[in-house]
């Protein structure tokens, strides 16, 4: 393990490129094809060496037959044949001595690294797919969350307006808008609740697939070590033959030699993913932040309200922690997270109120919105990875204009929380 580890900290690590759950496949894909490679060559060369005994024991039964006919031949011209047959020994010692080389440096450690890889890219590939899996069912879990939230705030919805359009009150329709916001209440509080749980599963994901890539790394560079001393090996045994057997192949010497004085750190370097590695941040998107949907404006405050202070309980617990944690070179905190998911409840607030300007937050440009399978709006901040980690935050925008200034007079509201209820009070 500390061999592996020594690899690791010498080698350029491209983890930071194949970490994320689209890129990671593909640097998964490209060292099972390399390793299928690997155990053709050793199949390839495994077949050579067995030619080549062949070859030799054929060449000694032919040397041994040309010798007893050639040795009572008194005459110069037939007992020259003699020598034809030393040529014969000859040869037959070079090929065997050309075979027992492959065995013993090219096929037999290649086959000792290709089991011990496979043994390595299977336990890897195990783990890095268990924890996809994982991170695949939580985000399912909060699609379903989700979709009942929806239907539910939809349901309140039009209580909402059958009170409103009855002029009389309906003791019915009280009872049941009760039951819906108590349960749209708990099924926010639920959906808050998953999408923090799936963020903390993406960055589980995250340091196993880390750790899968340098694994993945490790083993793609023992590859092309090994193959390069083998292909050392098979050139130095090759110009041991005789100039005969170096003619046959001069034409493969560059080829070797090129192959000898590449650096496998500069073919690691190379391995770049096909596709955009981002890391795609699931946020929650409620029903009133949707002005596609017909909602009273108090009502749509009220709730962006509500839900606003939920995730400020949710702010302070986490600034109040022992450990807080802080961001790290490849994650955003989980401070700055519930802070964004603030900042857009905020901003949809100030879209109800009628503002236009809109507050600075360094993550508003990695916001993206998009359908997800239900036909519901999801928001994502799809942050690249050479940014993931950048905790730099660039200069405040401008001073806001004069068409501001009457947000800035708007009344103060306060929120208090009581009985299971949320009540809300404007002041001047």
């Amino acid at each position: 393990m500390s061999y592996v580890s020594d690899m690791i900290s010498d080698m350029p690590v491209v983890a930071n490129r194949s970490l994320t759950p689209t890129a990671f496949p593909q640097l998964q894909q490209l060292v099972h094809t390399n390793n299928e490679i690997l155990r053709e060559i050793i199949s390839i060369f495994d077949e050579r060496a067995s030619l080549d005994f062949a070859y030799s024991k054929t060449m000694q039964k032919l040397s041994s037959r040309l010798h007893k006919v050639s040795a009572k031949s008194p005459g110069i011209i037939d007992h020259a044949w003699s020598y034809v047959a030393d040529q014969f020994d000859a040869q037959a010692s070079i090929h065997n001595n050309l075979g027992s080389a492959i065995t013993d440096d090219i096929v037999q450690p290649l086959r000792a690294i290709f089991n011990s890889q496979q043994r390595t890219i299977r336990a890897t590939e195990q783990l890095a797919n268990r924890e996809l899996r994982f991170l695949t069912t939580k985000r399912d879990e909060l699609s379903k969350i989700k979709r009942l939230l929806h239907s539910s705030s939809r349901d309140l919805e039009k209580v909402e307006q059958l009170i409103d359009n009855d002029h009389m009150s309906n003791i019915k329709l009280s009872v049941r808008k009760r039951k819906l916001l108590e349960q749209v209440m708990k099924q926010e509080q639920t959906y808050i609740e998953e999408t923090i749980a799936t963020e903390r599963q993406r960055r589980l994901t995250d340091g196993v697939l880390r750790k899968g890539v340098e694994y993945l790394e490790v083993v793609e560079k023992q590859r092309l070590a090994h193959c390069q001393t083998a292909l050392g090996r098979f050139q130095r045994k090759i110009s041991q033959l005789g100039p005969n057997l170096n003619m046959m192949f001069e034409r493969c010497m560059s080829a070797l030699n090129d192959a000898l004085n590449a650096e496998p750190s500069e073919q690691i370097s190379m391995i770049t993913p096909i596709c955009s590695t981002s890391h795609t941040i699931y946020l929650c998107d409620f029903h009133a932040e949707n002005f596609a949907e017909i909602i009273g404006g108090q009502r749509r405050r009220w709730t962006l309200e509500r839900i606003g202070a939920v995730l400020q309980e949710y702010l302070k617990s986490t600034q109040l922690e022992a450990n807080p944690m802080l961001p790290s070179s490849t994650n955003i905190s989980y401070v700055e997270f519930l802070e964004y998911l603030i900042y857009k409840i905020n901003e949809a607030m100030k879209s109800v109120d009628g503002a236009q300007n809109r507050e600075y937050h360094r993550l508003a440009r990695f916001q993206q919105k998009h359908k997800d399978k239900l036909g519901l709006a999801q928001t994502v901040l799809t942050i690249p990875s050479h940014e993931f980690g950048n905790g730099e935050k660039p200069s405040a925008p401008s001073l806001p204009t004069t068409s501001s200034i009457e947000d800035e007079t708007e009344p103060v509201r306060i929120i208090f929380y009581c009985n299971g209820l949320f009540l809300s009070f404007s002041k001047a």
